[in-house]
């Protein structure tokens, strides 16, 4: 409202009552999901607004699927890709994330939008695609902040893949584009608050994962939101280097316990089935949804849960197999190379929730990736099994 009606962005709410105060800017939140929902909002929040942002995204996660159907078919055989996508199209969590005015559908709508590109550079390297690539990340990035480091990342990846000065062109033209779409947001920040992004953002997410299993000290009615409890959390989120020393004192205090919260339990949090801070998939409460009285959605949700997990395992599988030389199986190198630019992402995201605040929410515009993970994984098993019969069939015949 305030970013469409006063040419301020800011979360100050006065404007629900009447206040004439002057509208503060601030920067507590990345613009990208705000500046879509400017879009609609032509007067106060309405039932109306609401309903046309919420079909607007039922267009987006269509298009997404649309999306999907050509980035699954550039690495996986037809068959898998189909299986991939009618799973994707019947996910519980992609499905309800529509009905919410959160940043998951557009987040994932963007996120592979940039993968798809990716996927189309790899198949045919030129500047302009990858130049694209790093458009759509910095769309993604004004949305979540969570994929800003990713970048880093790729570069290293192009270089590491193309030739060194083929690669160190590819990774300036991505950078380029990434900065043209950011660094508005950044300047904006240092010209208007003289700061160039705000550090709560940081503090939280820092903050907010600490606490082992979700709750503060083992308290039931703390779970999910631990810090709420803590009495200590307003000291404690005072800057970014406060939760630092705090992080640190508490693995002094209890190394194993924290140890294997951040290693062991944080990933398999961010990849969970249930939302932490709401039931089931739904991430607020609802008085009704069709998953909980159409058979159709609830043969299609238990069906999912029950395949969940064996699904993140082929996914974790594959993540780090395609990293393995090829070994003469019978996969395109293009192909590889895609794999590897997925698991790359999948990778990225799920250790930098290690370090933060793992809600599987999170995770959540990552499903079609990790899915897609999952059954590139099986398809490395079935083509490694054919190679191996081969051999010994070649061998008996001799």
């Amino acid at each position: 409202y305030n970013l469409r009606h006063n040419n301020i962005y800011s979360k100050d709410t006065g404007f629900i009552k009447n206040d004439k105060k002057p509208v503060i800017p601030d920067a507590i939140r990345n613009p990208g999901y705000p500046i879509f929902l400017s879009l609609f909002i032509d007067g106060k929040p309405s039932w109306e607004i609401i309903n046309r942002i919420l079909y607007t995204q039922l267009i987006l996660s269509v298009l997404t699927l649309a999306l999907l159907m050509f980035l699954y078919q550039k690495y996986l055989p037809l068959s898998f890709a189909a299986i991939a996508l009618s799973m994707i199209a019947i996910c519980p969590h992609l499905i309800v994330a529509n009905s919410y005015i959160l940043t998951e559908t557009l987040f994932c709508f963007l996120i592979v939008s940039m993968g798809l590109m990716t996927s189309m550079f790899i198949e045919k390297p030129t500047i302009l695609r990858i130049f694209l690539a790093g458009l759509i990340m910095g769309l993604s990035n004004l949305v979540r902040p969570s994929i800003l480091y990713f970048i880093l990342f790729m570069m290293i990846f192009l270089v590491f893949h193309y030739k060194k000065k083929e690669g160190a062109k590819y990774s300036i033209a991505l950078l380029l584009g990434f900065l043209l779409i950011f660094s508005p947001w950044i300047i904006r920040n240092y010209k208007t608050l003289g700061i160039m992004t705000d550090k709560s953002l940081m503090i939280n997410y820092l903050h907010h994962g600490m606490y082992p299993g979700f709750k503060f000290k083992g308290m039931d009615k703390s779970y999910g939101n631990p810090y709420k409890f803590d009495p200590n959390s307003k000291k404690i989120s005072k800057d970014v280097q406060s939760v630092l020393k705090e992080i640190k004192e508490r693995f002094r205090k209890e190394s194993e316990k924290h140890a294997i919260w951040y290693f062991l339990q944080k990933p398999l949090a961010f990849w969970a089935w249930n939302n932490v801070q709401g039931r089931y998939v739904f991430v607020y409460p609802v008085s009704s949804s069709p998953y909980l009285y159409r058979i159709l959605f609830k043969m299609t949700y238990l069906f999912m849960k029950k395949i969940h997990w064996i699904v993140i395992l082929f996914g974790f599988f594959g993540m780090f197999v395609v990293w393995l030389p090829r070994n003469k199986i019978n996969i395109q190198n293009h192909s590889m190379l895609i794999a590897r630019f997925i698991s790359l992402l999948l990778i990225y995201y799920t250790a930098i929730h290690m370090i933060g605040f793992p809600l599987p929410r999170y995770s959540i515009p990552l499903r079609p990736f990790m899915y897609g993970m999952a059954f590139f994984s099986i398809f490395i098993i079935l083509e490694f099994a054919k190679m191996h019969l081969r051999k010994n069939s070649n061998v008996t015949e001799e």
